[in-house]
């Protein structure tokens, strides 16, 4: 994308329907406020587009050039249109006319009104340094945002716990019934904080290498932004006392079972009717389902194998396939009511759940 030397951003149609999709993950166009159902223009000695649904923002920079400096805002259904009409091959040229946005691709002309005061729009803080957040911390920090609980009665569970300690940087992510766990990491942040787990985060479109910034004013809750090329999301941070996480973790060795293909064993699972999964470690590892009303059936896994005494354990079918999908390929398991420990980038804490009429584990 580029500017030109006046108030004014060119893009491809491609382009365009790239950064409303982005910008849908956050706007709302059905929200109470009717502000929050624009984006905000902003250009000067940069161009930024920028939408919010009041809680998260996120920023996009279109562009640089030395135009003069304006605002206005514009529906992002307007926009939507636009993106539907033209050719994807085709380039939008964006124009601030005191109170209008001049549009034009090729013959194609419109003029779109600001739709209200920009003052009104909310924006964060953009203070403070972005500070590295390398490959290895943005996949745990996404594994962890996987594990982090939407309830909104749990508040400080809806979010990923960055907790720097004496070794480093400590990541964690639980809804109460699991809980995922990685580090150390080597990083800076000196403050522990709870980053709100904002669906946008997750999206592919931040695909570009992480950076982090932590702003805001004393004794007041810091904006946390994660900026991703020329995307940049902001919230506040959760507050609130983040559960004891370490205490979770339990300590015995108890039975190790091994299972050296993830996929293989999805795939497996996949077949497997029940939203209960068992893990039952004999001479051999086997998944244990059943359907409404039925017995338990054995599943042999291939290749999979376990050290230790016989063990067998039920979980919500979720849990394995979330830890399946992490790539964790050796789980230890305790007694019937111990937690389950996956590993393998990082730790997922798993509670087991009861069964009525389980198979008998033969010792």
């Amino acid at each position: 994308m580029k500017t030109t030397t006046t108030d004014s951003l060119t893009m491809s149609v491609r382009d365009l329907r790239a950064l409303l999709t982005g910008m849908r993950k956050v706007v709302d166009r059905k929200a109470k406020a009717q502000v929050l159902r624009h984006l905000l223009f902003r250009f000067g000695a940069q161009v930024v587009v920028s939408g919010s649904n009041g809680k998260v923002h996120l920023d996009y920079l279109a562009g640089t050039g030395p135009g003069e400096h304006g605002e206005l805002l514009v529906p992002i259904e307007a926009l939507a249109d636009l993106g539907r009409e033209l050719s994807p091959s085709e380039n939008v040229s964006f124009e601030l006319k005191r109170s209008m946005l001049v549009v034009s691709a090729g013959s194609y002309r419109r003029k779109i009104r600001s739709a209200g005061d920009p003052v009104e729009y909310p924006l964060a803080s953009h203070r403070g340094t972005f500070l590295e957040f390398d490959d290895e911390l943005r996949a745990a920090f996404l594994r962890a945002l996987a594990c982090a609980s939407s309830d909104p009665t749990r508040h400080v569970l809806n979010g990923v716990f960055l907790d720097p300690g004496e070794k480093g940087l400590e990541v964690v992510g639980t809804d109460g019934r699991g809980l995922y766990h990685a580090g150390p990491f080597d990083h800076p942040l000196k403050k522990a904080l709870i980053v709100p787990a904002t669906p946008v985060l997750g999206w592919k479109g931040l695909k570009e290498p992480w950076s982090m910034r932590i702003s805001g004013r004393k004794g007041e809750s810091p904006f946390v932004s994660i900026r991703s090329g020329q995307w940049t999301v902001t919230a506040k941070a959760i507050d609130g006392k983040y559960p004891a996480w370490r205490e979770v973790i339990p300590r015995y060795r108890g039975t190790t079972i091994l299972l050296p293909d993830p996929s293989a064993t999805s795939r497996l699972l996949r077949l497997l009717p029940g939203d209960i999964i068992g893990i039952e470690c004999r001479d051999h590892v086997s998944l244990l389902s059943r359907e409404d009303g039925s017995n338990w059936e054995a599943h042999r896994v291939d290749g999979a194998s376990c050290s230790g005494p016989p063990a067998q354990v039920f979980l919500a079918s979720g849990f394995l396939r979330r830890a399946l999908q992490f790539g964790m390929s050796e789980l230890k398991v305790g007694d019937a009511q111990q937690p389950v420990v996956f590993t393998g980038q990082g730790r997922l804490i798993v509670m087991p759940m009861r069964v009525s009429n389980p198979p008998e584990l033969k010792k």
